[in-house]
């Protein structure tokens, strides 16, 4: 029962220390952005995260049903059968999102000029894929310090980055989905 307990309380540092980058984390990035640059920021978040449960098809879901009733030499290619169909229709996705992209910077930042993040949002969907199944296999594994290490570093880097791009290059919500994208590659 101890065990248990203390593998749950390494589990929720990563919780707490995310919860607590977050606190430092709008706060200081409301202090270089103006509220609806804020919203935009916002807006690609949500399409990342809408995007990112679509394209995985819960097939991380179905890793964490089949994890414990594979042998343990043949985790590595649950890993890999599991990536192989949210790859497949991200690219697909990707397609189809770069075909519109600028129709679809106009409908969710009012003007084509940002396309761009619409580019990096494929990019990071990649990441996104790659990290989830990723997070997923540590957390299987019961390596709580490694995953929660990661989400601070996922944290802590994308406040990293955003203060960065916000500072010394652009002032709007590009910045802030700049210091995502980054993060999201770093950590993976």
């Amino acid at each position: 029962m101890a065990s248990a307990f203390k593998t749950f309380l390494k589990f929720s540092i990563g919780t707490a220390g995310n919860a607590i980058i977050s606190l430092i984390t709008i706060p200081v990035i409301t202090w270089f952005l103006a509220p609806d640059e804020l919203g935009k920021a916002a807006m690609f978040t949500l399409v990342f995260n809408l995007l990112l449960n679509i394209f995985l098809l819960g097939q991380d879901q179905s890793f964490i049903r089949s994890y414990n009733d594979v042998d343990k030499e043949k985790i590595p290619k649950l890993w890999a059968s599991s990536l192989f169909p949210p790859l497949l229709t991200s690219i697909v996705g990707i397609v189809f999102i770069s075909l519109f992209r600028k129709n679809i910077s106009i409908l969710l930042f009012e003007k084509e000029d940002y396309a761009f993040c619409i580019d990096l949002l494929s990019f990071v969907l990649f990441c996104g894929i790659v990290n989830r199944l990723t997070q997923v296999s540590i957390r299987m594994k019961n390596n709580a310090l490694i995953y929660s290490m990661l989400q601070i570093l996922t944290a802590a880097s994308n406040l990293i980055f955003t203060i960065l791009f916000a500072a010394y290059a652009k002032n709007d919500f590009s910045a802030v989905v700049l210091g995502f994208v980054c993060s999201q590659a770093f950590v993976m």
